[in-house]
């Protein structure tokens, strides 16, 4: 069994991602893949989604790249994510390692919007639809 401990230092914050937690819904997939022939849900649907209930609440997001590695056509990232409550200062930190495909200068753009979507998807555990 595992033991979670909260910070209690932090209770401020927590409540504001539950905050936007009941008042995000699901993200259309407004994306399509033409290639491999799939929707999807693109980064900026979600941002604008979820950016407005974040602000409502007095949340900022911020990202620092960790690293990143380039091997041919794929691009790996490692983004150090911090949202941090307006009011009181309190933070948490996340890392996201996140890859982008692209035969030109798209790779670390690509990875970078996916670990954006991704933890933005997963903090605020946004519905998509079938996930």
């Amino acid at each position: 069994m595992t033991t979670l401990n909260v910070n209690q230092d932090k209770v401020t914050l927590y409540k504001k991602i539950a905050k936007v937690m009941g008042k995000v819904e699901r993200v259309p997939k407004n994306g399509y893949n033409s290639f491999h022939k799939y929707k999807f849900v693109q980064e900026s649907d979600l941002v604008d989604h979820v950016r407005k209930f974040m602000t409502e609440e007095g949340l900022v997001l911020f990202n620092d790249v960790q690293e990143y590695e380039i091997m041919g056509d794929i691009a790996v990232v490692t983004v150090r994510f911090t949202l941090v409550c307006t009011d009181t200062g309190e933070s948490v930190t996340t890392c996201i390692v996140s890859e982008g495909q692209d035969k030109g200068d798209k790779k670390f753009p690509k990875a970078f919007a996916s670990a954006t979507k991704y933890y933005l998807m997963k903090t605020f555990l946004i519905p998509t639809g079938d996930d």
